[in-house]
């Protein structure tokens, strides 16, 4: 409490009493002790000087001591029966001329006595009786302020607010004698308040995807009972203050220093509580504590598209995609895994664990890293909240740091080769690296030739031994090892090399645009383009298509058909035929190996001799005639071609004039009919073929019918 003077006078030091138990001194204390000497003089003083001279004689003896206190309290006591046994005149006209915030202003009208000062005491309304009591046995009104004694007015300031007070007004004169009136008093004064303090410290903590709380602290310095608190909640604003044009909004009323509402995630907010506190009779509000906040996500996301853009000898370089959400910092970390390829241990460098970066930021390069280590990557995003969030996190695992050299193999040889695999070893380097890359190029064209190697797997650093499949043609070729590096970029060594290696391959190599040349009676000729692979000679091979079956034929005079050879000469089939002529290539070895062949179809070769009459049947026998149907090849019925009919009778010719006639039955069925046979009883029928141009030739074996009866011309 403190107390204002209305005239130029110092004003008089004051205090109050209030039913809290705690004392409030506007004033130093060594002021109003001063004031105290001035105006209580032995009262309290005296008592200090009776302390001291106690405690000097404490030093002589205990029981002395003890023996001036009694002493000291029983000269106090009668003085306080003194004072209580004369009343001086109290003050006149005691009034209330306002009360206002947390003061008040009261005038009283001056006794018509000498006194030295006035003695004020303020008490809560609930704090009467044992004020009054203790004004009763005291005496002294110790807790008392002190007014000078031409004061008429003053106003008290600093008042407990919305509290009921009662003040107390005594004369007192020092004395000798001390005298102290009864006191005049002022009851049930209310003390407004002043508007209190907003709510502090308003928090958000988010219970799902959809929901958040909200948290406030009660306003400091309320005296009065908080009601409830009105909570305005708005998402459409320019700025968040109480007079914006706020829109979108929803209000709330709540008893408790927190409310919970639907709300969006990543969404700002401004938030508006207000407090309703009682006071005394009224209701006031609380300065409204305004705060925009922005909903954290629940479940924060992470970058996207992590990748390696470029990895050194001592560093490596990440970027990534950000995420379309608001955070605070990426937290990344690098952790050295070292999984025993590494020299020695490495260091995390420049990226310690822990390094944040700027949400804007979406490459970072760390460094000072060791050569062979390998390092695992991984960016966080993180909102610092409250509360604080962070994503899961995305990776990069095992990034190789390359050696400053690229490592080589050595000692890298040829072992096993046939028609499926070949093997390939070799002894490994001492730097690091990923794994081996194995190149196989063909010689002559200067291509690389796809092989797989280790069943497809990667060949790691550990190997020293592979298994490839073979090439797929026989060729010269040039196998080289490298070693290889993840990137980016990715990094290879020149490679360690075998030139002039002669695989066989899997598929021995063919002959191309294979074609039929001359054909006489004699022979026919076949020409090709050779294969660019290797091999070691050439095989021509003729099948009957109607027979399926090999016709044998001499090719190159008997000879072997060299690579070099693009043409050749075969000796004519027997008869005429339509045939199959295939083209081989061999390999010598074990075991010897061919190819499938190139293929001529349907040929049509005339053959050495015309064809033989097939399926020969009798039609009818009867006197000296005869009648038979017979088959031709299809493609041997050319007009190259005519029938001759013949019997005969124990090898003696009985058909001397062959007068035959020759009819076509159907596309190659034949009916031939001869009369004029001079015999009797049983003769051999015979149909040959015969070529009409010069040399006449004919099949080497006729069509016979034998034992046939015939009553010819005996």
């Amino acid at each position: 409490m403190d107390v204002e003077i209305e005239d130029d006078k110092p004003p008089p030091y004051v205090q109050y009493d209030s039913s809290d138990a705690s004392i409030k001194w506007v004033k130093a204390g060594q002021a109003l002790c001063q004031a105290s000497r001035n105006i209580l003089g032995e009262l309290r003083c005296t008592s200090v000087k009776y302390l001291a001279v106690a405690l000097a004689l404490s030093l002589m003896a205990t029981l002395v001591a003890f023996t001036v206190l009694l002493l000291q309290r029983f000269e106090l006591s009668s003085k306080e029966d003194h004072l209580r046994s004369t009343d001086l005149p109290d003050v006149t006209e005691l009034r209330l001329l306002a009360a206002v915030d947390n003061s008040i202003i009261v005038s009283r009208q001056r006794p018509q006595a000498h006194f030295d000062y006035y003695l004020v005491s303020i008490a809560e309304d609930d704090d009467l009786q044992h004020s009054s009591n203790q004004m009763s046995t005291t005496g002294s009104c110790a807790n008392c302020t002190i007014i000078h004694p031409d004061q008429t007015r003053v106003t008290f300031t600093n008042l407990k607010e919305c509290a009921t007070v009662n003040i107390t007004i005594r004369v007192h004169r020092n004395g000798p004698p001390k005298h102290t009136s009864r006191g005049v008093g002022l009851q049930g004064i209310f003390i407004p308040g002043r508007e209190p303090d907003p709510p502090r410290n308003i928090t958000m903590v988010p219970t799902s995807t959809s929901r958040t709380q909200l948290q406030w602290d009660h306003p400091d310095k309320v005296a009065a009972v908080i009601l409830a608190y009105n909570v305005k909640i708005c998402r459409t604003f320019g700025k968040c203050t109480q007079t914006d044009n706020l829109d979108n909004c929803t209000e709330y009323m709540t008893s408790e220093a927190s409310l919970t509402f639907n709300s969006t995630e990543d969404t700002v907010y401004c938030i508006l509580v207000t407090g309703k506190v009682r006071c005394g009779i009224d209701e006031i509000n609380t300065r409204t504590a305004v705060v925009e906040i922005r909903t954290p996500i629940v479940v924060l996301p992470d970058v996207t598209n992590l990748r390696l853009v470029s990895v050194s000898p001592n560093s490596f370089t990440a970027a990534w995609t950000k995420p379309k959400v608001n955070f605070d910092y990426y937290w990344i970390e690098v952790i050295d895994v070292n999984d025993g390829m590494s020299l020695t241990p490495g260091t995390v460098g420049s990226c310690v664990n822990g390094s944040i970066i700027h949400p804007d930021q979406t490459q970072v390069t760390c460094s000072q890293l060791q050569p062979c280590s390998k390092m695992n990557f991984r960016v966080r995003t993180h909102i610092i909240g409250p509360p604080a969030h962070t994503s899961y996190g995305v990776s990069l695992y095992d990034i190789l740091i390359p050696a400053s050299v690229r490592p080589e193999v050595t000692n890298l040889q040829l072992g096993i080769a046939d028609e499926e695999i070949f093997v390939l070893k070799w002894e490994r380097p001492q730097a690091c690296f990923d794994y081996y890359a194995i190149e196989v190029i063909d010689e002559n064209t200067n291509e690389r030739i796809a092989v797989t190697c280790n069943n497809g797997d990667v060949v790691k650093p550990y190997q020293t031994r592979v298994t490839c499949e073979q090439i797929k043609m026989c060729a010269n070729v040039t196998i080289r090892v490298k070693t290889h590096t993840g990137g980016p970029p990715e990094r290879s060594s020149t490679g360690a090399t075998l030139r002039h290696v002669l695989l066989e391959g899997k598929v021995q190599p063919e002959v191309t645009n294979l074609q039929l040349g001359a054909v006489d009676a004699d022979t026919f000729s076949l020409k090709w383009e050779r294969p660019k692979d290797c091999f070691g000679y050439y095989t021509v091979e003729v099948r009957d298509e109607s027979t399926n079956e090999t016709r044998a034929v001499t090719c190159n005079n008997g000879d072997v058909i060299k690579p070099d050879q693009m043409t050749v000469t075969c000796e004519q089939i027997e008869t005429c035929a339509n045939v199959t002529i295939r083209v081989r290539t061999h390999t010598r070895g074990r075991p010897e190996r061919s190819s499938t062949g190139s293929v001529l179809k349907r040929v049509l070769l005339q053959g050495k001799a015309p064809p033989e009459p097939t399926n020969l049947k009798l039609v009818s026998a009867k006197g000296g005639d005869f009648t038979a149907t017979f088959q031709v090849q299809p493609e041997c019925i050319e007009n190259r071609y005519h029938y001759v009919g013949d019997a005969s009778k124990d090898g003696r010719d009985v058909l001397p004039y062959r007068i035959c006639n020759l009819r076509d039955l159907a596309f190659n069925l034949k009916e031939l009919t001869c009369t004029g046979i001079e015999a009797c009883d049983k003769v051999d029928l015979k149909i040959w073929t015969n070529g009409k141009e010069e040399p006449h030739s004919l099949s080497l074996v006729p069509a016979i019918l034998r034992s046939i009866n015939v009553r010819g011309n005996c």
